[in-house]
């Protein structure tokens, strides 16, 4: 990563931009700009990634009933009549029976299926071929800056995209996974219905680091796509200067988003002291540095005004913000922050 919002005015050695490691201990944190990599050190981009966790197929299944009974949050109305899990404003004259969904709070009573519950204690809703299905894209930033942390971004990244896109299909939206990291690198195809989530599962779990991040380029690539419009959940740790330019085309070509913002502690609260090697995780470029407090309080002061700044850049276009600790598990997650936040419900 070259750069990010906001860097204009601070010191050269607090600017965003690259990562930071420790001699011989390999640390590495965003946020710093450095100078061209010196001949004589070694080139940090040469190192195999960190291994990233097993793909997310494992889901608990307890934690998989808990998901069946939320739903992703859209604020305003997306896409056409079809089958789908949501009620639609616009009035439809099919009566045909299409799929079922477990019971949600706001649910109309009526649609409950009562035979259903006799046998099994299970409340679930009919839906009707004029229910509206949203269209959601689950969008994992795949560069090479997410391929990091105490527990690993991407891996965290990973699995939060699943459990959302199983969310989704237990309420009959078209889910739509998609990576990005200099441009669009894949997209799977559009997936509806429970009995779907094995294939989006394994695209998730698939997902490999790529390189350079550009998400205003990819974000303004999936823009343009002849895609429905829905909502789009980006989930990132937004270490790219064009972030906010590509949500905004998002914006006005009619999508509706939500910024799920990764980041690991050792980010936020890192060890700044004595010799260190400053280098960018995505173009290996380093150079060497003696740390003291001084350094680590200022950035601590930067980090904290950097996260700042991405909520309110988000807030001045109405997309809902939500930061994600890579400490908090993604059932803790989904139930607490995301909830709180009216990302699901």
């Amino acid at each position: 990563m070259t750069g990010t919002q906001g860097t204009q005015g601070t010191d050269p050695d607090m600017q965003a931009g690259a990562g930071i490691g420790r001699v011989r201990r390999a640390l590495k944190l965003p946020w710093f700009t450095v100078p061209p990599r010196p001949a004589s050190l070694p080139d940090p981009a040469a190192t195999p990634p960190a291994e990233l966790p097993a793909a997310p197929t494992a889901f608990e299944d307890p934690f998989l009933r808990r998901l069946e009974r939320l739903r992703v949050v859209a604020r305003r109305q997306h896409g056409a009549i079809s089958f789908g899990g949501r009620r639609s404003r616009l009035r439809g004259t099919s009566i045909e029976f299409a799929d079922y969904r477990e019971y949600a709070p706001g649910d109309d009573p009526r649609s409950i299926d009562w035979n259903i519950y006799g046998r099994s204690d299970r409340l679930v809703v009919k839906l009707r071929e004029d229910e509206e299905s949203l269209a959601v894209y689950v969008v994992v930033d795949v560069s090479r800056s997410m391929d990091w942390g105490v527990v690993n971004k991407l891996g965290h990244a990973r699995r939060l995209a699943a459990a959302i896109g199983y969310v989704g299909l237990c309420a009959s939206d078209t889910v739509t996974g998609v990576a990005i990291a200099d441009r669009v690198m894949t997209v799977s195809t559009p997936l509806r219905g429970r009995a779907s989530y094995p294939r989006l599962f394994g695209f998730f779990g698939g997902l490999a680091p790529a390189w350079k991040t550009d998400l205003g380029a990819s974000l303004r690539g999936l823009a343009s796509s002849q895609r429905p419009r829905g909502l789009v959940v980006v989930i990132s740790d937004l270490l790219s200067p064009g972030a906010h330019d590509g949500l905004h085309v998002l914006i006005e070509r009619g999508y509706e988003a939500v910024v799920a913002h990764v980041i690991d502690h050792s980010e936020v609260d890192p060890d700044l002291e004595g010799d260190l090697d400053l280098y960018d995780r995505e173009t290996g470029e380093v150079v060497r540095v003696a740390a003291d407090a001084s350094l680590g309080a200022r950035y601590r002061e930067r980090v904290g005004t950097w996260i700042a700044e991405q909520e309110a850049l988000c807030a001045r276009r109405q997309i809902r913000y939500v930061p994600v600790n890579t400490a908090l598990g993604v059932e803790d997650f989904l139930f607490h922050d995301a909830r709180a936040r009216r990302i699901v419900a």
